[in-house]
């Protein structure tokens, strides 16, 4: 904890000395065109958690981990290459989660498909699951914001990873700060990862939006997912547990 907690107060020197003393002018364009700004604090260590450690206890870990304890160690796949099939499986282990739901994302838009998605997550964490979502900073567009309101909720947290300065939606601006702080082209968060109750786990390349589920008439990708249970689902909470407490992240809750 100590260790995590210095290493941020670091961080935040370090951005404080290249900003004001390095790249002033650069930081005084960007001032003017920021809308709003990060607090201070806003590398300080915040809170640390761990993912749901009891899937037994809960209907999916039931009826998943007794199935793959029947098959020596080993973890099962199902590869969905239909979009629509991937929105479908979201919604469903939404519905069914019990527990815990851990989401990392590079992009999560607030169109048609992920405000479906937002609405489930409400409807989980009015029942008592527990939500942690956790999205990269470097492609949102204006209106996926929004997603930032649900840290409203006594049940969801949520993180935006590797945060720009800058808090607009211009690209220029965006493209100026790149210049001025290599970083933050540099540790992007690429993950697209979705964990139900830590028993079951879609990964692959498909974020959340009406284009990666193949319903937006006018432009539609080409992404899979993979269906995972077994033990594979453990180390995949580890590796969202690494990125959700990273000195990259910024805490929104």
């Amino acid at each position: 904890m100590d260790e995590i907690f210095a290493k941020r107060k670091m961080k935040l020197k370090q951005i404080k000395h290249f900003y004001m003393l390095k790249q002033f002018p650069l930081l005084f364009i960007i001032y003017l065109a920021a809308c709003t700004s990060f607090p201070q604090h806003f590398y300080l260590y915040q809170s640390y958690s761990l993912a749901f450690n009891h899937p037994e206890n809960t209907k999916l870990g039931r009826d998943f981990i007794n199935v793959a304890k029947q098959h020596a160690g080993f973890s099962g796949f199902c590869v969905l290459n239909n979009g629509l099939d991937g929105f479908i499986a979201r919604d469903q282990l939404i519905a069914r989660a019990q527990a815990s739901l851990d989401l990392q994302y590079f992009i999560f838009r607030q169109d048609k498909t992920g405000m479906a998605l937002t609405e489930q997550l409400i409807r989980a964490a009015d029942r008592g699951v527990k939500i942690r979502i956790l999205v990269d900073d470097g492609s949102t567009v204006d209106g996926d914001e929004q997603l930032l309101s649900l840290a409203a909720h006594p049940n969801i947290q949520v993180r935006t990873f590797n945060p720009f300065y800058f808090r607009g939606h211009n690209d220029f601006v965006r493209l100026l700060e790149i210049k001025a702080n290599k970083s933050q082209l540099d540790y992007r968060m690429h993950n697209k990862l979705f964990i139900a109750d830590n028993a079951v786990a879609l990964i692959g390349g498909r974020n959340i939006g009406d284009e990666y589920f193949q319903v937006d008439p006018d432009s539609q990708l080409g992404d899979d997912d993979v269906f995972t249970v077994g033990p594979i689902v453990k180390k995949l909470s580890q590796s969202f547990d690494e990125f959700w407490n990273s000195v990259l992240q910024y805490l929104r809750k």
